[in-house]
């Protein structure tokens, strides 16, 4: 990945928007939460995952089978970003 800075004899080189959200896991979780979607498909992996065997009768995050997942969008969408693609 090319990085904006200084690069040979002294050129400014740019990085571009894809670049810069690919960079690693927690760049794109960033900008994939700036989109603030209402429902995402981490969401739906996380429901099957863990809501659909979960006995708490209503959501309660005392009660959550991974709450180091849930705690927030962000951790939600980088756990997302590292389960294997399905077909």
């Amino acid at each position: 990945m090319r990085r904006g800075g200084k690069g040979r004899a002294g050129r400014v080189e740019r990085v571009t928007n894809f670049e810069k959200i690919t960079a690693s896991p927690e760049a794109m979780a960033e900008a994939l939460e700036a989109m603030e979607p209402i429902d995402g498909p981490w969401d739906a992996a996380f429901t099957k995952r863990y809501c659909s065997v979960c006995k708490a009768k209503n959501c309660e995050k005392s009660a959550c089978l991974a709450p180091e997942i849930c705690k927030d969008a962000r951790t939600l969408i980088i756990w997302w970003l590292g389960l294997e693609a399905e077909a």
